[in-house]
């Protein structure tokens, strides 16, 4: 079992089964966590300082890298039943909130089912208000020749050269328990990387982060964490959400503005969710609204992706638990999972296709996450946390392969024919993956405990 990981002991062993056909027992879990989470920080506000909380500690490691397109043929899948979520707030008024300155093979498998979609009428939810919030300030130091070693959680590319993660503090157990964020950047292909840390006086820790070019960037957290960046990484500014819309919520262990996922199309259109909310902006993050919050019913999400600015699909752990929209996020769809299926990672490559992957499942869509279809799923006891393509055909997907004892040896799966087949690639010696970012079909990297990078599509994986 590696030092650092995200994963509890009863979480673990909820996904360590050799068949997680039930994801109850991860929910059971997860919820466990996050009491566990609760005394943890109640502990924290009594003594004014402790150990820095683990990073990830509710749901799965939850990442996002967009990626260009994929195609495969979808068999539709059974939904007994649908909801449509409308949204929690309009656009807000005009005025700047926040501060934006300078900031193993295997054969594809389906079954056929006929879709059954049953709408229901939107529900209404009290508008939040517009009124702008000054955040406490969030200092980051200047950024400071680094190297990738250790733990990295979540990570972004968005060329050969420049790439963004971030990780474990180099000085846990340094700092009077106040978590520090650490961003590690390279902006020449990983023969150098730096290093900014930012210290959250409201002890918040990152849940994920994502570049839309080399240039914007976000990174998400408990607790409403929201920096933005404008100049690749060397400065962090935090951006501010608008007022949770009322009644507050009182999540067990933690806030409703917990925010465990994050995607970006471009530099203006950003979506990010998490325990009780999903947000989104339209203009780089001087606005935020909550488009969906606990009062219509909403799930903690697990990994958000959109294809383009309309079609987006949530992934939850759940057996029926994924949403879609096809408005940008105004409405959207819960759909049941196919049988025996879960979901914790997802990727839409364009409008129509994508992926996504959880516990011995690999699905594959072609209608923007309305139905699915099964590739595999992997023959073996595999945990798929993150899936990521970059074309119409080439695809990697991370994870672990679990143990009675935690967590087992890492997992790096690819396919060249769109998910027909899946072949297993060396994934070192560490333990899980718990993301991966491609730029092309031939240069990637994958995180965990140590950074491992391709340039031959994953044919060889060496450190990073």
């Amino acid at each position: 079992m590696s030092d650092h990981h995200p994963f509890d002991e009863d979480l673990s062993r909820a996904l360590n089964r050799p068949v997680a056909t039930d994801p109850s027992a991860v929910l059971d879990a997860i919820e466990g966590r996050k009491q566990q989470r609760h005394r943890h920080r109640r502990a924290l506000q009594g003594l004014a300082a402790g150990a820095v909380i683990a990073m990830l500690a509710v749901g799965l490691p939850l990442a996002l890298h967009s990626g260009h397109g994929g195609r495969r043929t979808t068999v539709a899948t059974q939904h007994p039943h649908t909801t449509v979520l409308a949204p929690a707030s309009e656009p807000p008024e005009a005025g700047v909130v926040g501060d934006m300155s300078t900031t193993t093979t295997l054969d594809a498998g389906a079954g056929a089912h006929t879709p059954t979609t049953v709408r229901h009428a939107p529900t209404t939810v009290p508008p939040t208000t517009s009124a702008t919030i000054s955040p406490p300030p969030v200092t980051c130091a200047a950024p400071q020749p680094a190297t990738p070693a250790g733990y990295n959680a979540k990570i972004s590319a968005v060329d050969a050269q420049h790439v963004w993660m971030f990780g474990q503090d180099p000085a846990v157990g340094a700092n009077g328990g106040i978590p520090r964020i650490v961003v590690l950047r390279t902006r020449d292909g990983g023969r150098t990387w730096d290093m900014v840390i930012c210290t959250d006086p409201r002890s918040r820790e990152a849940g994920d982060l994502v570049f839309a070019d080399s240039t914007h960037g976000w990174l998400v957290g408990w607790g409403g964490l929201l920096l933005a960046t404008t100049d690749g990484g060397s400065t962090w500014h935090e951006q501010a959400l608008p007022p949770y819309p009322d009644p507050q919520p009182d999540p067990i262990g933690g806030s409703a503005y917990d925010l465990f996922t994050i995607t970006a199309t471009d530099a203006l259109h950003v979506w990010a969710a998490g325990n009780c909310a999903q947000v989104a902006t339209t203009d780089g993050g001087a606005h935020w609204k909550v488009q969906q919050d606990c009062h219509a019913g909403y799930a903690a999400a697990t990994g958000i992706s959109f294809g383009d600015n309309l079609h987006g699909v949530m992934a939850g752990g759940q057996s029926d638990g994924y949403r879609v929209t096809h408005d940008g996020g105004a409405t959207w769809v819960t759909h049941q999972m196919p049988a025996g299926a879960n979901g914790y990672g997802v990727q839409l490559v364009d409008a129509s296709h994508g992926w996504m992957v959880g516990s011995n499942t690999i699905l594959h869509t072609d209608d923007g996450g309305d139905t699915w279809q099964r590739q595999g799923p992997p023959t073996t006891n595999d945990a798929l946390l993150r899936v990521d393509f970059v074309d119409l055909e080439h695809g990697w997907a991370v994870g672990g392969q679990p143990t009675q004892d935690g967590e087992g040896p890492a997992v790096i799966m690819a396919t060249v024919d769109g998910g027909q087949t899946w072949t297993r690639q060396s994934a070192g010696s560490a333990t899980y993956r718990y993301d991966v970012a491609f730029t092309d079909a031939t240069h990637g990297w994958a995180v965990g405990t140590g950074l491992l990078k391709t340039s031959d599509g994953g044919a060889t994986w060496v450190s990073g």
